[in-house]
C-alpha cells in the first residue's frame, strides 16, 4: 500500500471525526500512526481502518499554562489496541488512569480530543 492511499484515509477520516488506523493483516497488530510497513513484523500488508472512539486513560499530565489555566494530556489505550496522544479538554481535571473515555478528532489541525465516555 501506497503512503498517498495510506494518508488519504487519514484525511478522510479526519474531516469526518473519526479515528483512523492501521491493522496488520500478518501478526495482527494495530496502530495509529501512519506507515507503510507493520511496526511489529514489518509486513506490507495492512488493512485501513476506522476507530470506534473507544478507550481508557493509560497516562496523564496536568500543567497550568498562563493564557488557558488547567490543561490536561496524555495517551489514551484505545479498544482496538493501539495508543494515541490527544488532549482530555475540559474534563481533564475529572479523569485518572483507567477512566472510559469517547476519542475524536476536532478542527482544521485534526486536533485529537478525549472527553468522558457519559457524555
Amino acid at each position: 500500500m501506497r503512503f498517498q492511499e495510506i494518508q488519504e484515509h487519514y484525511d478522510v477520516a479526519f474531516r469526518r471525526g473519526v479515528i483512523p488506523f492501521l491493522s496488520c493483516e500478518e501478526c495482527g497488530k494495530s496502530f495509529f500512526y501512519p506507515s507503510t510497513r507493520c511496526r511489529k513484523c514489518g509486513s506490507a500488508r495492512l488493512d485501513k481502518r476506522l476507530s470506534a472512539g473507544e478507550g481508557k486513560v493509560f497516562a496523564i499530565t496536568r500543567f497550568r499554562a498562563k493564557d488557558f489555566g488547567e490543561v490536561s494530556y496524555g495517551i489514551v489505550q484505545m479498544e482496538e489496541g493501539f495508543r494515541l496522544y490527544c488532549n482530555f479538554e475540559e474534563f481533564g481535571s475529572n479523569l485518572e488512569v483507567d477512566s472510559g473515555v469517547k476519542v475524536g478528532a476536532m478542527g482544521e489541525t485534526f486536533q485529537l480530543l478525549a472527553r468522558p465516555r457519559t457524555l
